[in-house]
């Protein structure tokens, strides 16, 4: 995966499908610690709705260092127009 097209799923998250779920297992698999890329799969393995996603949410949950941020990602909770 090259670095533009990172950068575009990390804006437009809505575009991660299950294809991009298998480029982004590799890049979790080299980078192990990398937030982003736990937090992209994730996102991408529940837009596909793919069945391993509960096993891969309890493992990388352990790796995000920012949970509220990993949930407001998967359910799309837009902070700015929830009224407190």
């Amino acid at each position: 995966m090259d670095k533009g097209l990172y950068m575009r799923y990390m804006i437009h998250t809505e575009l991660l499908s299950g294809d991009e779920s298998e480029v982004l297992r590799g890049v979790v698999e080299c980078y192990p610690y990398c937030h982003t890329a736990h937090m992209l799969l994730l996102k991408a393995m529940h837009n596909a709705d793919d069945f391993s996603y509960p096993s891969q949410l309890s493992h990388s949950a352990l790796k995000v260092a920012d949970r509220t941020a990993l949930f407001e990602l998967i359910n799309r909770i837009d902070v700015q127009n929830v009224a407190y």
